[in-house]
């Protein structure tokens, strides 16, 4: 380790032996330490071999990995009479020099400790590899460490030169793998021991960064890259680059030990981690992070209003400056619905959260009361708790169930209405609502209507869509299978036609509409009153739809009666009363926005 290569000749109790006759004496001596035998050692004069390509990959052998390996070498050099250049293992092939280098440690292990060692570690023959260390550390023992680094540099405003895990004294890169590495086994599950490899102080650097939230996946990925730098570069990083910036090794080394920490208290590793650049006025650094119910209340409007302006949710939303994901976010919610419903004002804790798939089709309507809501409040926060801290994807409530996302979106909208000290009476869920309209003025009027509409929707709280505009698309929109069956469809029309009517109830058009709800709306003018028709008087009073002048796709239609001209033509009859009896409702309006909404909201909630 003093020279960093092996000497040619050894001298074991005056009698000079080569390299490959002192393999075959430790490899022997390993073997009847293991098996308490105590018989002399058997000297066998043993050839030096050739030179061997080695492949072994950096790792540690379990103590039956190297007994058996012990043997196989043992086996090799009584049947050839020289030590092999290379030995297979589970790690690939061992280097002879490698080999022997590695039963000098697991004796001097065995002397120092009275026992073989279960471990040993194994990397490649090469000089810059020397020393190997053979300790190994649990996760426990580096948490605990990491924790006591934590607390000193918090209390000292700098960060020891020197650290101790388990009695064993490393530098600071040291400890920078072995803290990566940790977080990394328990990211993955993995409880197998950690070992200690050289590595330099680093240098210094210019730290960019800028103070934020690193994601969990953000910095597992970085532990994964300072480990590997480390692995080949024998020294840590000087700086890391992050999504923040270039982030100091000073900076990294505290961020691992606070992740460390809240492993440590929660039995998870947290979802973020906050960042600042490195200097004694950001220390320390708090990562439990805790929301007034007012800061919870305005990003639950600001959540409202994105969702309201963009007909989507946001993966991440920020709470007073700190991003957290859909999971956390509902549970800072129903927590803040519990604590509004209680008189409490005290502060809620962030907690971790895992998003969990949203089934659109999940579609629940209905008014939900106070204490029902505040009772389901209650129920989420129990399954983050009895899931380890996944979000649910629906949940049953007294209007049916409810999906992940309208969960998020109701508890936005109650804590949106919370005035004067009270939570609101009720919450009304809505089904999605898609648009569908003929081209019934100009395009520029039509589109400004259409998007009216679904800013009175979505601003009552309703899922709203504006799907189309122009020919077939209240066909088209039944086509689509991404709107959700159970969603309801509203199609405008500026003309009443009997064979778009009469289509309705065909087989095609029940294919296509599933269990989606639809409901027709006439702006009259310029459409006809399908509920007082003008054709009235040319049918003794009947009311009476003539086949439209431009339905060329009508096959049949089953009434007779005259058009205004006075024209025999099919057409259907009572068609206000055709559409009732086949289960769909309509309105015919003038056309007040106001109106049409409060009429779609209420067949959404039905």
């Amino acid at each position: 380790e003093y020279h960093k290569y092996l000497p040619e000749y050894i001298n074991i109790n005056g009698i000079v032996v080569n390299q490959a006759t002192f393999l075959q004496l430790l490899t022997q001596t390993t073997l009847k330490i293991n098996n308490n035998d105590n018989t002399p050692l058997n000297l066998t004069n043993t050839k030096t071999p050739t030179t061997g390509t080695e492949t072994t990959t950096p790792g540690t052998l379990t103590k039956n990995e190297y007994l058996q390996l012990a043997q196989n070498i043992l086996t090799y050099i009584n049947t050839n009479k020289k030590a092999p250049a290379t030995i297979t293992s589970s790690l690939g092939n061992i280097k002879f020099q490698s080999a022997l280098y590695m039963y000098c440690r697991v004796l001097n292990n065995y002397r120092d400790n009275g026992v073989l060692p279960l471990l040993v570690t194994v990397r490649p023959w090469s000089t810059s590899n020397i020393p190997i260390r053979d300790e190994f550390f649990t996760i426990q023992q580096i948490t605990k460490t990491a924790i006591e680094v934590k607390t000193f540099l918090e209390g000292n405003k700098y960060l020891p030169e020197y650290i101790t895990v388990n009695g064993v004294v490393m530098n600071q890169s040291q400890f920078i793998y072995l803290i990566t590495t940790a977080t990394i086994h328990i990211n993955t599950g993995d409880t197998s021991l950690i070992s200690l490899i050289n590595a330099n102080k680093p240098g210094t650097g210019s730290e960019t960064i800028a103070g934020g939230i690193i994601l969990q996946n953000e910095y597992i990925t970085l532990a994964k890259n300072i480990k590997n730098y480390i692995e080949n570069n024998k020294k840590a990083p000087s700086l890391v680059s992050t999504s923040l910036g270039q982030m100091s090794y000073q900076a990294t080394l505290y961020m691992y030990c606070r992740i460390l920490n809240q492993y440590n208290s929660f039995k998870d590793l947290p979802s973020m981690v906050n960042v600042k650049p490195w200097k004694m006025s950001n220390i320390p650094i708090y990562d439990t992070i805790s929301f007034t119910i007012s800061q919870i209340t305005q990003s639950a409007v600001d959540v409202k209003n994105f969702v309201v302006g963009n007909a989507y949710y946001p993966e991440l939303i920020t709470v007073n400056g700190v991003l957290v994901n859909q999971a956390q976010f509902l549970q800072l919610l129903a927590t803040a619905t519990i604590k509004l419903n209680n008189k409490d004002n005290t502060v809620i804790y962030l907690q971790n959260g895992i998003v969990p798939s949203s089934d659109r089709n999940v579609i629940a309507a209905g008014t939900l009361v106070l204490s029902k809501y505040v009772e389901l409040a209650g129920n989420i926060n129990t399954y983050f708790i009895n899931h380890d801290q996944e979000g649910p994807s629906k949940m049953s409530s007294s209007v049916g169930e409810i999906n992940f996302l309208t969960l998020l979106y109701t508890y936005c909208r109650v804590l949106s209405s919370y005035q004067n000290n009270a939570l609101p009476v009720s919450v009304v869920l809505y089904k999605p609502v898609y648009i569908t309209s003929d081209n019934i003025y100009d395009s520029a009027t039509d589109q400004n209507r259409m998007k009216t509409l679904v800013s009175i929707l979505r601003n009552a709280g309703a899922d709203a869509y504006g799907y189309g505009i122009g020919p077939d698309t209240q066909n088209a929109v039944l086509r689509n299978s991404s709107v959700q069956q159970g969603a309801l469809v509203v199609d405008i029309y500026g003309g009443a036609c009997a064979g778009t009517i009469y289509a309705m109830i065909g087989s095609y058009y029940q294919g296509i509409k599933g269990a989606r709800e639809v409901y027709s709306i006439w702006i009259s003018p310029p459409a006809w009153n399908i509920t007082d028709l003008p054709t009235k008087a040319t049918n003794c009073g009947v009311n009476f739809l003539p086949r439209a002048h431009d339905d060329t796709f009508s096959k049949y239609l089953p009434d007779w009666g005259y058009n205004l001209k006075g024209e025999a033509t099919d057409g259907l009859k009572n068609p206000d009363l055709f559409l009732n009896s086949h289960g769909f409702n309509f309105l015919v309006t003038i056309g007040d926005l106001q109106y049409m909404a409060a009429k779609i909201l209420f067949e959404a909630k039905s």
